[in-house]
């Protein structure tokens, strides 16, 4: 076996890709900021601004991967994923100037007073905006640079018969996270009942929102991340690479969120907040049902103490211990999994709950309409079309990037901006990764680490696939086998189960990112030794 490549070179072949896509994006907005000019313009038009809007992230990507990653494991806390997070849904500690948060608003007012026109009349843009729009996001895809007109063209035809809300096919709208934006908008619109819920924004002066804004910003725990360098491996050793499917979109079918009621003199109409007794274990009611009670309930509590983790499993320990600290906010989705499923003592004294009446899973439908899409196309990547697998690579672009940052971004969705939401889902997901990996551990499958989505064991793919109380999709060879009925996989392979993505034997490299506790690096080097695994 060939020696892998140096751990840089991931982050630096990624920065050399971001700067080709951002030459192609600067020179293509500038033609065409040109042309508006000389038919007169004398503002960008949204087009334009959008074009704009994405050489600007392109920049901020080559940042965060040259920035946070050129060096290739020094950052071993956290993954690329997060910085981007970071980086393009606007952290608060990079604070803009009042005169671009106004101008911003402003746009995003005039944005979501569009998008609810075209939702609510029908109206959705010509065919050829539409193919623009979409080889354009398609062609910003790592690996897809060079799609063909044609096959774009094939591969919009596909996404869009795919995805449907009500009757109506959707259309693609400017780029993947607005995509997600109208297709909720659209669903609003198609179903009366459906909540239409208010934002959250940013600097708002209501009490709550900038409670939200407060915790989200600081010390909330909703991922969990570890390395567990004390799991032996050795040069040689198999190591087995798992993901979890669409583990956003699994949960954001199942997660409770919070929505607003007509406000009256005694109430704001929002989620209530309650002070307690650190030392009082018999929390009010909406807390208690939130976090041991059969009622789900979103929200957010705060510790009083850190926690005793000394009774939690090992893997919980690892993931939290470092996070459950005096001051520290869990959304109820976590506290709920460790109050009620770890049965660990929770010293509280605050919480922000969206009592009964107030809250639903906002997000289910929407969710369904891009799950149906995604199992459609994987059955016709199965088969060979041409342009699936191009239609199916946008599909998850597009549900990912509004999971992943529209929710909370204060760029881009002003209209349907809550960070609480977010909060909820990402909880939500980072829980059911860890319930997952305490049954691997509990049947002696302890994991080197877990990054997000992500969890790296020191034993054969075929051993982990068998692991009891896991549910895992069908993997790569199951696909490849003659005769199988791909429907039947493509149902198999729904959001929330695990799949296994790349196997290879340890090199002395895999070894001393493993030793090091450097998840980052573990993780690219198992997936560039898998490679070579593939080709040999």
């Amino acid at each position: 076996m060939s020696k892998p490549e140096s751990p840089a070179a991931p982050a630096l072949d990624e920065a050399a890709r971001l700067y080709q896509q951002l030459q192609r994006q600067f020179v293509e907005a500038g033609k065409n900021s040109r042309q508006e000019t000389a038919r007169g313009f004398t503002t960008p038009s949204p087009q334009s601004q959008s074009e704009w809007q994405a050489v600007l992230d392109t920049m901020t990507k080559m940042y965060a991967v040259v920035v946070h990653f050129s060096d290739g494991g020094a950052y071993d806390a956290s993954d690329v994923t997060a910085h981007l997070d970071d980086a393009l849904v606007g952290n608060t500690t990079v604070q803009q100037g009042a005169t671009q948060e106004s101008s911003s608003a402003e746009e995003s007012a005039e944005s979501d007073a569009r998008d609810r026109g075209d939702a609510e009349s029908g109206g959705e843009p010509s065919e050829e905006e539409q193919l623009k729009w979409f080889t354009r996001s398609l062609r910003n895809l790592k690996g897809l640079e060079d799609t063909s007109d044609e096959v774009c063209r094939h591969a919009l035809e596909l996404w869009r018969n795919a995805h449907r809300v009500g009757d109506r096919n959707l259309a693609f709208y400017e780029y993947p996270g607005r995509v997600g934006t109208m297709t909720l908008r659209l669903h609003q619109a198609a179903h009366g009942s459906a909540k239409v819920f208010e934002p959250v924004p940013q600097g708002s002066e209501v009490e709550w929102h900038q409670r939200v804004w407060e915790i989200t910003s600081g010390k909330c725990v909703r991922y969990a991340n570890f390395a567990n360098p004390r799991v032996p491996l050795q040069q040689g050793d198999w190591v087995t690479k798992i993901d979890v499917v669409a583990q956003f979109l699994a949960a954001a079918s199942a997660v409770h969120l919070g929505h607003e009621v007509e406000p009256t003199d005694n109430d704001h109409g929002g989620p209530w907040e309650f002070v307690i007794d650190a030392h009082d274990q018999d929390w009010p009611r909406p807390v208690r049902d939130a976090l041991v009670g059969s009622a789900e309930r979103p929200g957010y509590v705060r510790l009083a103490e850190a926690v005793d983790m000394s009774e939690a499993p090992e893997v919980t320990r690892l993931a939290l211990q470092d996070q459950l600290v005096a001051g520290a906010y869990l959304p109820t989705p976590m506290a709920r999994y460790l109050a009620k499923d770890r049965k660990l003592n929770l010293k509280l004294d605050w919480a922000l709950v969206w009592i009964k009446g107030r809250h639903g899973q906002h997000l289910a439908k929407w969710s369904e309409i891009f799950r149906t899409g995604r199992k459609e196309l994987r059955i016709r990547v199965a088969r060979g079309e041409p342009g699936a697998a191009e239609a199916y690579a946008i599909a998850k672009n597009v549900y990912a990037s509004y999971l992943g940052g529209m929710t909370r971004s204060t760029k881009h969705n002003m209209a349907l901006l809550r960070p609480d939401h977010h909060d909820q889902y990402v909880a939500l997901a980072s829980a059911n990764a860890l319930r997952s990996l305490e049954k691997a551990a509990a049947h002696g499958y302890a994991p080197l680490c877990l990054l997000r989505d992500t969890a790296i064991f020191a034993d054969p793919k075929q051993r982990i696939k068998n692991i009891e109380g896991m549910r895992f999709a069908p993997d790569p060879d199951t696909w490849r086998q003659e005769g199988v009925d791909v429907a039947v996989l493509a149902e198999e392979h729904s959001p929330g189960k695990w799949a296994v993505e790349d196997y290879c034997q340890a090199t002395p490299e895999i070894v001393q990112a493993h030793t090091k506790g450097r998840t980052t690096q573990l993780k690219a080097l198992v997936e560039a030794a898998s490679r070579e695994e593939v080709s040999a």
